[in-house]
Formats: C-alpha cells, structure tokens, sequence
C-alpha cells in the first residue's frame, strides 16, 4: 500500500497537496536557496499548519514557510534567529495574500479548537 492510500488520500488528491512548488517564504521572503552560513540543519520551505484540531492534510490549512520561521511557530528560539512566532490571524493573512484560491475560512473554522480569528497583517 502506498503512503497516499494509507493517509486516506487518491493518487490525485495527494499529488495536489504535495506538489505546492513555492520557493519563498510566505512570512520572512527567504528562499530556499538562502540557506544561512550559520544555518546547519537542512534549510526548506515548509508545509506549517495554519489550524490542526483535529490535524488534516490538505492544501487549505497550510502555508509554506522557511525552516527558520516555521521552527519559530512551533516555539523553538533559534539563536541569530529572531523570529517571532505568527499569529494564527497573521497566518490567515499569509494565506489569504499568497495562496487565494486555497483559502477557506469555512474549512479552516471546521478545523480550529474555539473561534477562528480574523486576518492580520503581517508587517514584515
């Protein structure tokens, strides 16, 4: 059985939800190319899960952050890092900003434990 099938997920359905080709980062604007001199772990962008309870994979409860800014969201403080951790509202405007199509307030409210925020402005 393959990963996609044990996930619950068609070939299809799951070749959309991985094949997201973004190279920058939704919040700082770094590339996946601008790995740091002092950056030694592997340097991505990454799939960072605006909502997840309960956790779902799907394109419309994500946005794509450098390994930096997502180990930030998820409380980590990385010296010569300063990077404060989003909002779940400035990640709402993350998403609504960059990725448009993909962005449902409805299914995101679905997959929030309480109210669901509304967007912030991320000032960067």
């Amino acid at each position: 059985m393959r990963v996609y099938e044990l996930a619950g997920y068609d070939a299809a359905q799951w070749y959309e939800l991985v094949r997201i080709e973004f190279l920058e980062c939704w919040a700082c604007g770094a590339g996946s190319w601008d790995r740091p001199s002092n950056w030694f772990a592997p340097w991505l962008i990454e799939r960072a899960h605006i909502v997840s309870k309960p956790r779902v994979e799907d394109r419309r409860v994500i946005v794509m952050l450098c390994s930096a800014c997502h180990r930030a969201q998820h409380g980590e403080v990385l010296s010569g890092f300063e990077r404060p951790a989003l909002t779940v509202g400035q990640m709402l405007w993350l998403k609504r900003q960059c990725d448009r199509a993909w962005y449902d307030p409805a299914f995101l409210a679905k997959h929030c434990v309480g109210r669901l925020p509304e967007p912030e402005r991320l000032i960067r």
